[in-house]
């Protein structure tokens, strides 16, 4: 626990102001954060007035910022981006007085030291704040959704301020066939370059394909499964953070529902989406995985929901594309992981020679500020391995052999159970 006792010079807004330094606990650099105040009643203070790039309850501080606020006690939670520890504290604004405080974060991974990099790609924030929320969450691309098809154009997501920047033309379409994300990988194409919906949704997707754009859809659109054979989609959002958006509900109500019994509950969402993913995978579909927070057109911070792309040491946005076409990724809204099978990355195909069986090792490095408690690894659609986080730990990270004798059996896939 963090203990800040601050008081500050008295102005019209606010009472006191408080100074705030936070930099890397080994290296002294500074470090940009997500913040957010709360009175110490537990009511939310907004994040207007205070920091940069807010949001709903949370804003940001790029290294330092000064914190004006009215009298009182309140509690703060900082959160340095997924591969630092979070903090927790509180601290008190007294009438005119000034007090500063540096703060020390520890990093408890480095993902782009491994080869990792960190994709963001379905949020519509403020085109100023994207510089800050990519630096304050590890995050390095993260397309801004900027155009929505409302039925008879394209329009524009946001107040003409939100746009300015080169950001590229990313887009969203949805309707009662599906949702796609129309995605400018490099950020250099133009409004132009967005296709006219007609009566074939395959037809757009594969129009918006041959301008350059990267297609992403959702797992619950209705025609995914012809979208799949017409080969129109480059991946699917495993992890939909727009879904929980007011039009992301309303479009999820339209789509390919799981059945309540087996698939209910708070959870029941994202267990639905893992079970057509896996159907997918056994039918030998081979179409790589992404996630994204929906930040900005839902009130989530940018990367809660992330793909990581294992691009080596090429940081590259080209590189990070191309790792995404071979499946070299790994979505997550937590824990970091990041696997290999036999030293391979996600994405490697094994052959089998003659009827000799095939034997893969999976290892796996796993950081996580979450409680994990177990690791499953999924075999054809079904758990092959479950093992406690302890008895993985203490095994000193190795797993069992996973066999494989059949030609048509498909990839594995490892997740962290919370």
């Amino acid at each position: 626990m963090l203990s800040l006792f601050v008081a500050g010079v008295s102005q019209a807004a606010s009472d006191g102001e408080l100074t705030i330094e936070i930099v890397d606990a080994e290296s002294g650099i500074a470090v940009p954060a997500r913040i957010e105040l709360s009175r110490i009643d537990g009511r939310r203070v907004p994040s207007r007035g205070w920091g940069v790039a807010p949001l709903d309850r949370h804003a940001y501080v790029d290294g330092s910022a000064m914190l004006g606020l009215r009298r009182g006690a309140y509690r703060f939670d900082l959160d340095p981006g997924p591969e630092y520890r979070t903090q927790r504290g509180h601290f008190e604004i007294d009438r005119d007085a000034l007090d500063s405080e540096r703060i020390e974060v520890r990093r408890f991974a480095n993902l782009a030291e491994e080869g990792w990099r960190a994709a963001d790609l379905l949020s519509s924030r403020p085109a100023r704040d994207y510089p800050i929320l990519l630096r304050a969450t590890q995050t390095v691309l993260a397309p801004r959704v900027g155009y929505e098809w409302d039925g008879d154009k394209w329009k524009p997501i946001g107040k003409p301020s939100d746009r300015d920047g080169a950001l590229g033309t990313s887009a969203l379409w949805h309707d009662n066939r599906g949702t796609a994300w129309l995605i400018d990988p490099l950020g250099t194409l133009g409004v132009d370059a967005l296709p006219t919906p007609g009566e074939s949704s395959a037809e757009l997707l594969s129009t918006a394909r041959d301008r350059g754009f990267r297609v992403v859809a959702s797992l619950t659109s209705w025609e995914l499964p012809m979208w799949l054979a017409h080969d129109t989609i480059d991946a699917v959002a495993l992890l939909d953070g727009w879904a929980d958006s007011p039009a992301g509900v309303k479009a999820s109500k339209r789509g390919k529902q799981g059945d309540r019994k087996r698939f209910g509950g708070s959870q029941g969402g994202g267990r639905w989406h893992e079970h057509v993913y896996h159907q997918m995978l056994e039918a030998g579909l081979r179409v790589p995985p992404v996630a994204g927070s929906g930040s900005g057109l839902n009130k989530r911070p940018l990367s809660e929901a992330r793909v990581y792309a294992h691009t080596g040491s090429n940081g590259a946005a080209e590189s990070w594309w191309e790792a995404l076409t071979q499946g070299a990724v790994v979505v997550t809204n937590g824990p970091l992981l990041r696997p290999s099978v036999d030293g391979a990355p996600p994405g490697e195909t094994f052959t089998l020679v003659g009827e000799e069986p095939l034997e893969l090792f999976l290892a796996l490095n796993l950081a996580t500020r979450d409680r994990v408690e177990y690791l499953e690894v999924i075999k054809n659609g079904k758990p092959a391995l479950a093992v406690r986080l302890s008895d993985w730990a203490s095994s000193g990270g190795k797993l069992p052999g996973i066999p494989f004798s059949d030609s048509g059996e498909q990839p594995l896939d490892a997740g962290a159970g919370l």
